[in-house]
């Protein structure tokens, strides 16, 4: 055994890794970098403390071998384990005097090797182990020749039973069951005696048990793409899944893998690390639609008054989604104008079946390029005898407009035309009354009469609309005094007649003066009354 009186300079190093760790060598005097203390000596020695930085994280410390020798070492080592893992420490040594070098590997829990306090130690010359403190002799070995080179291996199995093998030969198996490893956190090994050999340490680490990862999942909400599905990864569904093991990656898969439809699918999320070993955690992803529909509006129109301005006339829009159906309808706002016109801005609304919506605008313009229709008719078309009467000749005027009846109407006027003046001065008796034309809006009479020396008169009645959109309408009628009653009288002045109506037709002009201006025929209803009968 040995006695540790003083204290040992720690470091902080950090635990020993998943690999092998071999010191080499170490005959050769200069230690490799290990950290080197060495306490004792004869007494009067001056203690020197060597410490040497090892990023091994090793101390080395000198220690005697009870008769006041100041050759020996003392090295430890922190450990991290837990667990009830495989241990193995190995070294190759002998002693190289007539005094067998005593060398002990142990294992200490926390600051025990301060006081030490060992769960077991093996000796190169006369080997025992010892477990529950000192002074329990579990083995004694003696070698035949101690001074030969040994192999010492003292390990631990994930069971917890101790065994150690020289040469290769297990000499003590199965032993200290009840010292658990997670006691222990600290290794240390010792050589002491002169001229001692160590030609190398091994100190070995298995793998530690594997942990299985842990899966951490949360809910997904995506929106549908142009398929009305969505692609969602594993990463979206992860939420902070992990190995305990450090440095241990992890591959993560969704089952089902997805795309996925519109609404709510259950999945599974698995967490795999490098041994093959998993955990699942379920998820739900939501797939939503949240794509406005497309719509395409009919091309805005231009409509005539009175025309249909329904969609079956004016043409319907038309609408895609990714997601399935699409009610189409409209809405429309009117806005009027003049003359019974109006604009319609129609607005055409797309909504899906998750209430997604688009809307667009179609413009109908209802225009009014039509004229007023003027219709113009007379009972009496000839007047006979000429007396100098003023007759009822019954006239008619009646006006159509589809978009401004009511402003049409109100715009009539009416005037009386002939190719006689109103007040001639011939000296025959015509010219003696006036006006030839009275009531024009009330009830048209006109003046029976005539130039007996012409070919007859001819009253032309014109009638003009105007509606709200500046169209003009006209109306033609005519009614005749003929020379006489003979046939070639009638038809006479028949033809004149007819030929004035198609003259005022044909002629372009908006007013009625433009209208009769080519018969050069003059104006009746205009003059001051004159002669007995009015």
């Amino acid at each position: 055994m040995f006695v540790v009186l003083t204290a040992v300079c720690m470091f902080g190093a950090p635990p020993l890794s998943r690999a092998d760790v071999l010191y080499d060598d170490f005959d050769d005097g200069n230690w490799d970098g290990w950290s080197v203390y060495n306490p004792y000596g004869e007494p009067g020695d001056t203690l020197t403390p060597v410490l040497v930085p090892s990023p091994e994280g090793w101390a080395l410390r000198g220690v005697g071998s009870g008769y006041g020798s100041p050759e020996g070492a003392y090295l430890v080592r922190p450990l991290a384990l837990s667990g009830a893992v495989e241990l193995s420490i190995e070294m190759r040594a002998r002693s190289g005097s007539g005094h067998p070098t005593h060398s002990t590997i142990a294992l200490f829990n926390g600051d025990d090797w301060l006081a030490g306090y060992d769960y077991g130690e093996f000796n190169l010359a006369a080997f025992h182990t010892l477990y529950g403190g000192q002074g329990t002799d579990v083995l004694h070995h003696t070698f035949a020749n101690p001074h030969d080179w040994h192999d010492f291996k003292w390990s631990r199995d994930a069971q917890g039973w101790w065994s150690l093998s020289i040469d290769g030969t297990v000499v003590v198996a199965n032993f200290d069951q009840d010292t658990t490893l997670t006691s222990f956190d600290t290794v240390a090994l010792t050589v002491a005696r002169q001229q001692s050999e160590i030609e190398w340490i091994r100190v070995s680490v298995p793998e530690p048990p594997n942990s299985p990862p842990v899966a951490v999942c949360q809910d997904v909400v995506v929106s549908a793409d142009a398929n009305c599905q969505a692609d969602v990864t594993a990463a979206q569904v992860d939420d902070g899944s992990y190995d305990p093991d450090p440095g241990d990656p992890i591959t993560l898969s969704l089952d089902p893998p997805g795309p996925y439809p519109l609404g709510d699918t259950m999945v599974m999320l698995t967490v795999e690390d490098p041994s093959g070993e998993q955990d699942t955690c379920p998820a739900t992803i939501t797939v939503e639609d949240n794509t406005d529909p497309v719509i395409t509006c009919p091309e805005n129109v231009v409509v005539e008054c009175g025309e249909a301005t329904d969609s079956s006339a004016t043409g319907s829009a038309t609408a895609t989604d990714n997601c399935g159906e699409v009610a189409v309808g409209w809405s429309d706002l009117s806005v009027p104008g003049p003359g019974g016109t109006e604009t319609i801005t129609r607005t055409w609304m797309a909504t899906d079946e998750s209430y997604n919506a688009s809307s667009c605008d179609q413009t109908i313009a209802v225009v009014d390029t039509t004229p007023p229709s003027v219709t113009c008719s007379v009972a009496a078309e000839v007047l006979w005898a000429p007396n100098h009467h003023l007759v009822d000749v019954g006239l008619t005027i009646s006006v159509y407009d589809d978009c401004d009846p009511t402003g049409a109407t109100e715009s009539l006027e009416i005037q009386v035309w002939s190719d006689e003046t109103e007040i001639p001065d011939t000296g025959d008796g015509t010219g003696q009354h006036a006006p030839d034309a009275k009531n024009i809006d009330t009830g048209l009479r006109l003046r029976n009469e005539r130039r007996g020396n012409e070919d007859g008169r001819v009253y032309l009645i014109i009638a003009r609309s105007e509606d709200g959109c500046g169209n003009i309408g006209f109306g033609y009628c005519a009614v005749v005094v003929p020379r006489d009653q003979s046939e070639d009288g009638l038809a006479e002045v028949a033809a004149q007649a007819e030929a004035a109506l198609a003259t005022a037709a044909g002629t372009s002009g908006t007013t009625i003066a433009e209208k009769v201006a080519p018969l050069g025929h003059s104006q009746h209803a205009v003059s001051e009354e004159r002669g007995p009968h009015q």
